[in-house]
C-alpha cells in the first residue's frame, strides 16, 4: 500500500489547426487563410463555444481517486474508459490534504499514522476477505473511496472548454479541480490558442 498524488498524461491530440480547416472548407475560404488569420477565427470559436471546436480532441490518461473518478464520470459529452476497482489490488491511495492536516492533538489516540494507518487497516480486510474465499467484485466493497483508479477521457475541444468552466471552479471538488488544472496545462502547450492562457 502507497500514498499517490493524481497525475494526468495528455495521450493523443488532434492538431488545433484542424478547428480553424473544418470552418475554411466549409466557407471555402482558404485564400484568406494565414496563421494570423487562422488563430483570430480559433479565438473567435473559443469565445463562443462553437462546432468547429468539436473537430479537434484530446486524450488524457488518468490516475485519481475512486471519490473523483465519480466526480469526473458525470461529464457525459466525454467518452471514458475506467479501470475496474476489483482491479485495484496493488492499493494505491490519494489522500486529500486537510486528512493530513489535522492536528495531533485531535487525533483521539490515532496517532501521526493517520490516515495512512485507517487505509492499511481497509487493505489489510480486503486481502483477508480476498484470501478467505471473497470475489474480487465483493471484496472491492472494503475498499476506501480514496483507492486510486487510473482511466482514460476523451473529449473535443468544446468538451473540455465545458469541463475547465466548471471544474477549475473553486468551488469544485479540490482534487478535480486539481485535476482540471493540470488537463489544462497539459492541452494548453497543443492548444495554445484554445487553452494557453491560464488563468
Amino acid at each position: 500500500m502507497k500514498l499517490i498524488e493524481p497525475s494526468v498524461k495528455l495521450i493523443h491530440h488532434t492538431p488545433e489547426s484542424l478547428i480553424a480547416w473544418t470552418s475554411r472548407a466549409c466557407y471555402q475560404s482558404f485564400e484568406k487563410q494565414d496563421e494570423a488569420s487562422d488563430e483570430r477565427l480559433i479565438r473567435h470559436f473559443v469565445a463562443n463555444g462553437e462546432s468547429p471546436l468539436e473537430f479537434a480532441w484530446g486524450v488524457m490518461d488518468v490516475t485519481c481517486s475512486y471519490a473523483a473518478h465519480v466526480h469526473l464520470l458525470r461529464h457525459r459529452f466525454f467518452a471514458q474508459q475506467w479501470r475496474s476497482q476489483r482491479y485495484d489490488e496493488a492499493m494505491e491511495f490519494v489522500v486529500p490534504g486537510s486528512l493530513h492536516e489535522i492536528p495531533n492533538g485531535r487525533l483521539a489516540g490515532l496517532g501521526p499514522s493517520f490516515p495512512g494507518e485507517a487505509l492499511s487497516s481497509a487493505h489489510h480486510h480486503y486481502q483477508w476477505a480476498r484470501e478467505n474465499g471473497a470475489k474480487k467484485q465483493d471484496a472491492r466493497y472494503l475498499i476506501p473511496q480514496g483507492v486510486a483508479v487510473q482511466g482514460f477521457m476523451a473529449g473535443s475541444a468544446r468538451a473540455w472548454q465545458s469541463f475547465f468552466e466548471l471544474r477549475t471552479s473553486k468551488k469544485a471538488m479540490p482534487e478535480t479541480r486539481q485535476i482540471a488544472l493540470m488537463m489544462r496545462a497539459e492541452l494548453g502547450k497543443v492548444w495554445p490558442t484554445v487553452f494557453g492562457e491560464a488563468e
